[in-house]
């Protein structure tokens, strides 16, 4: 008898070239049920596929519009505390590191002498020319994300552990809201011992007691997800990261808070804090009431950089919890120093866009976000600037002005 059926005639042909002993054969009557079943998986996938592109392209377009203009996307958004917008200075500075035998037998990464070189760099929005410097004037494209790119080796992460205070240069100095990171003279420099291994922030230079102002935030490395439980709430965990990083930078600094009394004002304050980052990240209510594990991939790149805001000014709280004066009420608070080392380069591009607008708002109140990536393109909605280094030198500075 002629075979009609497609899936019959194609199960035969692969049974024949099987050996005889691995030969199988389907009743008849089966036929029927195996083809509606392919015929489902094959709508469902179609289904899918044209959901996700759906939702890529509005992604895309949301991205578009914050190409075009930046402010468009960028939320009304009043802070609860009073915020003072950060920047930083990098005034010729220069790194080296050893270079042993046994790196230059087995070491895939090229070795040289310098490992960045007279590097000068200005980010975020400088109020006056406070540095040695020309490049250290205000721009008019850091209302986004600054991007580092350039080959493996570059410079790139070098750059970002001298600006967080993790290893002084050799040479140069690097400058926080004005003020210059001394860890010449530090008694210990490196990471903060008790941080979470998904960020890295450099251990804050030693109390001035003389400088009244609470100037100090501490730039934080962040290179990927968060990894908590499901203890606590979103918004419970970035205040218990707070205290947390409180508490590490007293204990650092050797230094007594004030009263218990008080504790209740700092856990306040942190509430309050992390109630600002968490509505400029664009995390609603009802987010930041889920455990950590319901999130998104999305919504867990924002609470991690939530967390890492208020681990970037847990030393200006700290500061607070020492002195009598209230100078956080009185002279606002600088906002955080954000470093990505290569934090979305294994993600999709529409999570990426999807975390724009809450970095992009983040930005607008005041803080600073410099990423070191190998895919400048995920950034195309929130960049305005790329800084190529190569061979440890900067080797282009470009604004990347809006259409």
């Amino acid at each position: 008898k002629k075979k009609t059926n497609w899936l019959e005639q194609s199960h035969d042909r692969a049974q024949q070239r099987m050996p005889p002993s691995q030969r199988t054969r389907i009743a008849p009557g089966k036929w029927g049920l195996i083809s509606a079943t392919l015929l489902y998986l094959v709508i469902s996938a179609a289904t899918t596929n044209f959901a996700l592109q759906q939702e890529h392209n509005d992604n895309a377009s949301s991205s578009s519009s914050a190409i075009t203009k930046i402010a468009s996307v960028v939320t009304a958004f009043e802070p609860a505390i009073p915020t003072r917008a950060s920047y930083v200075s990098v005034d010729n500075v220069s790194q080296t590191y050893p270079v042993t035998l046994m790196n230059k037998l087995f070491s895939s990464v090229p070795k040289r002498e310098y490992a960045i070189q007279n590097i000068n760099l200005s980010f975020g929005h400088m109020p006056t020319l406070t540095s040695r410097t020309s490049s250290s004037i205000a721009r008019d494209d850091d209302d986004g994300v600054t991007l580092l790119v350039g080959r493996s080796a570059s410079g790139k992460s070098t750059l970002l552990r001298l600006i967080a205070g993790m290893e002084p240069p050799i040479d140069g100095c690097v400058g926080i809201n004005g003020h210059e990171q001394d860890n010449n003279n530090a008694p210990a420099v490196g990471v903060l011992p008790g941080t979470p291994p998904w960020v890295k922030m450099g251990i804050p230079p030693p109390l001035d007691f003389s400088d009244k102002e609470c100037y100090r935030v501490q730039p934080v490395i962040l290179q990927g997800k968060p990894d908590f439980d499901d203890t606590l709430s979103i918004l419970e965990r970035i205040v218990q990261v707070g205290l947390d990083t409180v508490h590490l930078c007293s204990k650092e600094w050797k230094c007594v808070e004030k009263a218990s009394t008080d504790k209740e004002t700092t856990n306040t304050l942190l509430q309050t804090l992390a109630g600002d980052f968490a509505s400029l990240l664009t995390l609603s209510n009802e987010q930041c009431c889920l455990p950590p594990s319901e999130l998104s991939p999305s919504g867990e790149y924002l609470f991690g950089i939530a967390c890492a805001c208020i681990i970037s000014i847990a030393p200006s709280i700290a500061i607070q919890n020492t002195n009598d004066d209230d100078c956080i009420a009185k002279n606002g608070i600088h906002y955080p120093i954000l470093l990505f080392d290569e934090l979305f380069d294994t993600e999709h591009p529409s999570t990426v866009e999807i975390c724009s607008k809450g970095v992009l708002n983040l930005i607008s109140a005041g803080a600073v976000v410099i990423s070191a990536t190998h895919r400048p393109g995920y950034f195309s909605g929130m960049a305005t600037r790329t800084v190529t280094l190569s061979g440890g030198k900067v080797l282009m500075d470009k604004g990347m002005l809006h259409q």
